[in-house]
């Protein structure tokens, strides 16, 4: 998978914990959890610009 296309999967997922935490169907701790297996899953940098920490 091409370095666009694991920044792609990460923003879509990220997208729809973002849904989840407004729903309230997880928590803020569960997407801060959430987002940093994700990016891990997609080898998305600690200190990556493209990074979702906060759900804004």
């Amino acid at each position: 998978m091409s370095r666009e296309e694991c920044v792609m999967h990460y923003k879509a997922a990220l997208a729809v914990f973002k849904k989840w935490l407004q729903r309230e169907i997880i928590t803020a701790e569960d997407f801060a959890i959430i987002s940093t297996k994700t990016a891990e899953k997609y080898g998305i940098s600690s200190t990556s610009i493209y990074l979702e920490i906060s759900p804004d």
